[in-house]
């Protein structure tokens, strides 16, 4: 069975999501504070199982040298987003438990991490439309 197919889209949109409860977050001054973690939680533990389960599947691909460079680099993009949203959390979690008022830099620190998040996610998602359409990479059932 091909999971990751099943699991890409799920961390994409929520990452999304995550960003503009963010931003409604900081608007209403922490009324979305429980909602924020909730999310950016949610985004870190579909996007592990959206990465792994690429990685395993991409295993068995056979694709030309050009193939090869656009998967190499939606998997090093997947990686980055999981690792910088891994850095948000861990940050969310921060200021979640410290239950204080956040600095303006520590938001300014988290609104940049969340686009350099989301610029990972959507070329990982357009390098994997590229891998399908381009170069004809369909994860069916052998």
């Amino acid at each position: 069975m091909n999971l990751h197919p099943m699991l890409v889209h799920f961390p994409i949109a929520i990452s999304v999501i995550a960003f503009i409860f963010e931003v409604l977050d900081f608007l209403t001054k922490g009324k979305f504070k429980n909602t924020t973690l909730l999310f950016i939680s949610i985004v870190v533990l579909s996007s592990i199982f959206a990465v792994q389960s690429g990685n395993i599947e991409s295993q068995r691909l056979k694709l030309s040298d050009e193939g090869f460079k656009v998967l190499t680099e939606h998997q090093e993009s997947a990686t980055y987003s999981l690792f910088v949203f891994g850095i948000v959390f861990m940050l969310k979690l921060y200021v979640f438990l410290r239950s204080q008022k956040t600095s303006s830099f520590l938001v300014f620190v988290l609104f940049f991490l969340y686009l350099v998040g989301l610029f990972f996610i959507f070329k990982t998602a357009y390098s994997g439309a590229e891998l399908v359409f381009k170069f004809g990479v369909v994860l069916k059932q052998s």
